[in-house]
């Protein structure tokens, strides 16, 4: 039905209307809600928060966990081919010797420089089949500035050893003018030129921890028999076979 304006009240048909007719309730349809009315119970507020924080949390760790794996793989690779190596057969090392020191020449001949070596500490190879083959091996720290090792490896284990006794003499015996690049005929700075028996690259490691180390601890002995590495303080002391990291460090907290 619709509204004749009649209210049913005394008042004069000129102001009769319906409910939804009233200005009153016109105009309380057109207020705007307050912050009462729109207020939300602070235990939904937190449930909504701790699901937001939730969500983040685990789209933070899912983002670190993609970056660290994408970063940590050629590190994860690397050990593991050195891990691999490292628990090879070494019968392969037994006639092998690994020269430190000695700066990289384009167009070098490193079989040269091994001969080179051998005249400067008196060696005389029984045979020039002795050398079976000289090469330059690829750096375990890629950033390091030093130039790569070189390794010879000799006909057998025999005359390795032999080479290494007369490295050894050659330098006890010119303290003040051990084996070094210049010695060589090499041009450039003087450097040291160290060789060693050739090692696993654990032990290589292990080597040169140990080398620094006892250099900080007054070791005056460090050296390499048979892949084994053995320290020693004085001329007299006992020598000690470093087994470990660990084991070098527990030696040295022993003191």
């Amino acid at each position: 039905m619709e509204c004749v304006g009649y209210s049913g009240d005394s008042r004069p048909r000129s102001q009769w209307t319906c409910h939804s007719c009233s200005p009153y309730s016109k105009a309380s349809q057109n207020i705007p809600l307050t912050s009462s009315d729109t207020h939300i119970p602070p235990d939904i507020i937190s449930k909504i928060e701790d699901k937001i924080v939730t969500a983040i949390r685990q789209e933070l760790q899912n983002i670190i966990r993609k970056v660290l794996a994408s970063e940590l793989q050629p590190i994860k690779e690397q050990l593991q081919l050195l891990e691999g190596f490292n628990t090879l057969p070494n019968n392969h090392l037994l006639s092998d010797v690994e020269i430190v020191g000695i700066p990289e020449h384009r167009n070098e001949d490193t079989n040269i420089i091994i001969k080179k070596n051998c005249n400067v500490v008196g060696f005389s190879f029984p045979s020039p089949q002795d050398i079976i083959f000289t090469t330059r091996v690829a750096k375990i720290n890629r950033e390091s500035k030093r130039p790569r090792n070189l390794v010879c490896q000799f006909s057998n284990k025999l005359v390795r050893d032999n080479f290494l006794a007369a490295i050894i003499n050659y330098n006890k015996s010119h303290k003040d003018n051990k084996l070094s690049s210049s010695l060589l005929g090499i041009t450039g700075s003087s450097v040291p030129v160290y060789v060693n028996e050739h090692l696993t690259p654990a032990n290589i490691s292990l080597h040169a921890e140990t080398r620094k180390l006892a250099k900080t601890n007054g070791y005056k002995f460090v050296w390499v028999r048979s892949r084994k590495i053995f320290i020693r303080k004085e001329e007299t002391s006992p020598a000690k076979n470093i087994l470990s990291s660990e084991h070098l460090h527990q030696l040295f907290k022993q003191q």
